[in-house]
């Protein structure tokens, strides 16, 4: 961008540079956010408890908690993924159950974090082997 052989005008050299900027800007600012969230997490029993789950990190932990404290409203996993909206949706028919679809209701930024860690976990399978 400093190289005057390049061809750029002046006002275009400005403008990439101060885009550059900002983006060193931003990328300090995240920083700062993901150290934050780590020691928020180093201070929280039950984070560094939800993180010993394989693609669950500091943002999705802290998300959790945030949707649902303890989570002592659930009596099982079960709950929790029904509040989630991870379980088919259930019907009867003609005397017999059925079940449908996911039902997609829900936090839906937490599923969203939840699936993306848990599509993490299948992508690095045969990279490290299952305990």
């Amino acid at each position: 961008m400093e190289d005057a052989e390049n061809q750029l005008p002046d006002l275009s050299r400005a403008i990439i540079a101060d885009c550059y900027d900002h983006l060193l800007t931003l990328n300090q600012r995240i920083e700062d956010q993901e150290n934050c969230f780590n020691m928020l997490v180093s201070r929280s029993h039950n984070a560094k408890k939800i993180m010993k789950v394989a693609g669950i990190g500091p943002i999705t932990a802290t998300a959790v908690i945030a949707s649902i404290g303890k989570g002592e409203q659930f009596d099982k996993g079960r709950d929790f993924a029904a509040w989630l909206g991870l379980v088919p949706s259930q019907y009867s028919t003609g005397g017999k159950p059925r079940l449908g679809r996911i039902t997609k209701r829900g936090d839906k930024y937490l599923r969203t974090l939840l699936v993306h860690g848990a599509r993490a976990v299948i992508a690095n399978l045969g990279a490290q082997p299952l305990v």
